[in-house]
């Protein structure tokens, strides 16, 4: 459980910075505050969960890499080749 909420945090970390940079160029496209606003927020609360799959993805192929385990399609393909 405290390794999740250590990646919770790091992930609104990660994003908050960007929001600013977004704000800003949604602005110079849009010049309008609330529009800019409004899509700031939308995007960027849809990163924050991307983000964390993302990391959840990746923690989990990092593990099956290091065991030496390969997932049912990468063992099919390698099944394939050697019978050709």
């Amino acid at each position: 459980m405290r390794e999740h909420m250590k990646l919770i945090m790091k992930t609104i970390i990660y994003r908050f910075y960007s929001v600013v940079i977004a704000f800003f160029v949604f602005y110079a496209l849009t010049g309008k505050l609330k529009l800019a606003s409004e899509f700031t927020v939308t995007v960027e609360l849809i990163k924050i969960v991307q983000y964390y799959v993302f990391e959840l993805f990746w923690k989990k192929r990092k593990i099956v890499k290091s065991i030496g385990v390969k997932s049912n399609q990468s063992q099919a393909i390698t099944n394939h080749n050697l019978s050709t």
